[in-house]
């Protein structure tokens, strides 16, 4: 960022580096940078949606996710975040789900045939 202040994939990676390191207010601040720079980063949408869901704020997450990819993608992304969380049978929901609105998604696929609920 120091050599490129505006560079959207740099404050995108930022932003995910600061939601690993738990530091949710910094990371959604890089997010909204990286998006600024670039509004159709899908990467930076993505992120956010997972800075949302880390902060327990679902509502903005899914908003998030359905922006950064739609109904499918953000399906399968809730369902990792419920995966990620513990919650099996929601995680299988979200995963079938997104398997129902895309049925040629082998992630959707692979994850929801190898969870038993």
């Amino acid at each position: 960022l120091a050599l490129a202040p505006d560079a959207a994939y740099a404050a995108s990676n930022l932003c995910y580096l600061l939601l690993v390191g738990g530091e949710l207010n910094a990371a959604e601040s890089a997010c909204r940078r990286a998006l600024a720079a670039d509004p159709t980063s899908t990467t930076a949408r993505n992120n956010l949606g997972l800075v949302y869901a880390a902060a327990g704020r679902m509502a903005d997450a899914e908003a998030a996710f359905l922006e950064s990819g739609g109904p499918a993608a953000a399906s399968f992304n809730l369902g990792l975040v419920s995966l990620a969380t513990g919650d099996l049978a929601r995680a299988d929901s979200r995963f079938a789900e997104a398997l129902r609105l895309d049925p040629g998604d082998r992630e959707a696929a692979d994850r929801s045939g190898e969870l038993v609920v």
